[in-house]
């Protein structure tokens, strides 16, 4: 019995690792350089151009490579951009002004399980009485004027034991809407931040 070679092609391995650099690289400088998603989407897409000009030449291969690496890094700068800065055009937090509160009546859906919140410290002699915080998935607000469709998640803090209270219920809430404050030194903890990055705002 006559027997069939085989004969084996090794694989093409694509080096990943400057890739995932690229990145990454590209996520940390969309969270902190002052530049806009629209800005990065054209660099990207100049980064693509040039390594499609230049992949098929052997002489310019490290060219088209770092226009390669220029395009991921872009991307993932601009992904950051839209989805960390950017809020849809009916988001709750649009309602809130950029310094202090405003009042306001809230609809929505409770999405978390409310915790109670107890000051363990006494402030002055007196000790604050519990406060029921959750997030509510915001539906409808009212500042003044009509009813308006919104979304958007927010921190809501109210005072006293809510006992009643459940995920998935839908309230009204009134109340002062208002902004995360950003820290006011380097050292606090940027509330601001975290709301943001969870897609929460406060009330």
């Amino acid at each position: 019995m006559a027997e069939t070679a085989r004969t084996t092609r090794p694989g093409i391995r694509a080096p990943m690792a400057p890739v995932a650099a690229a990145l990454a690289c590209g996520i940390v400088a969309g969270r902190y350089a002052p530049v806009g998603a629209y800005v990065w989407l054209a660099t990207a897409a100049a980064g693509i151009v040039a390594a499609v000009a230049t992949f098929r030449r052997a002489a310019l291969c490290s060219v088209a490579m770092g226009a390669v690496l220029l395009a991921v890094a872009a991307l993932g700068a601009a992904r950051f951009r839209l989805g960390y800065f950017a809020v849809a055009d009916d988001d709750l937090s649009t309602y809130a002004p950029a310094r202090g509160r405003i009042f306001s009546t809230i609809r929505g859906q409770v999405v978390t399980a409310p915790q109670v919140v107890r000051q363990a410290d006494l402030i002055a002699g007196y000790r604050p009485e519990p406060r029921t915080a959750f997030v509510l998935q915001a539906e409808h607000v009212q500042t003044g004027g009509d009813w308006q469709g919104v979304s958007g998640r927010v921190q809501v803090t109210s005072d006293g034991v809510l006992d009643a209270l459940r995920a998935g219920q839908r309230v009204e809430l009134i109340g002062l809407l208002s902004r995360p404050r950003p820290p006011d030194n380097p050292g606090q903890y940027d509330w601001s931040a975290a709301a943001r990055a969870h897609g929460d705002r406060k009330s």
